[in-house]
């Protein structure tokens, strides 16, 4: 669920929809106004931390995390999972290789900003962030 959260996260603060107030424990306030372009879930995501008390917030973003659920369930519907999951693993499979074959550091590190959301899918994607920048 952790890495479901950070996914949320950073498709909020690219959108500019939220920042960072403090990193531990963590603490983000929602721009203003807010964008009108967010999913539910990243509503109920900036809903859950607008709540300060920690018993709270956690009811709301287990709350949060079951709605997600449901709506990708009912939109999967129709569709094969081993289908999608290859097309996904083949999307962060392709991001992988847009970092790894990147000339600089630099570039490689602009490359990566861009396509984190994708890379974050990999269950490696600890390891294989530092192997990609440290070699």
């Amino acid at each position: 669920m952790d890495k479901i959260f950070t996914m949320v996260l950073f498709g909020l603060l690219k959108k500019n929809a939220a920042e960072v107030v403090n990193k531990d424990p963590l603490d983000i306030k929602a721009s203003s106004p807010v964008p009108p372009e967010l999913y539910g879930y990243e509503t109920d995501f900036l809903a859950a931390f607008a709540e300060k008390a920690t018993a709270p917030r956690k009811k709301l973003l287990q709350a949060m995390m079951v709605n997600l659920i449901k709506s990708v369930g009912e939109k999967m519907k129709g569709f094969s999972r081993k289908e999608t999951l290859a097309f996904y693993e083949d999307i962060m499979r392709r991001a992988w290789t847009q970092v790894e074959t990147a000339g600089t550091p630099e570039v490689k590190a602009q490359v990566y900003e861009e396509v984190m959301d994708w890379t974050m899918l990999d269950k490696k994607y600890e390891d294989r962030t530092q192997n990609v920048f440290s070699g």
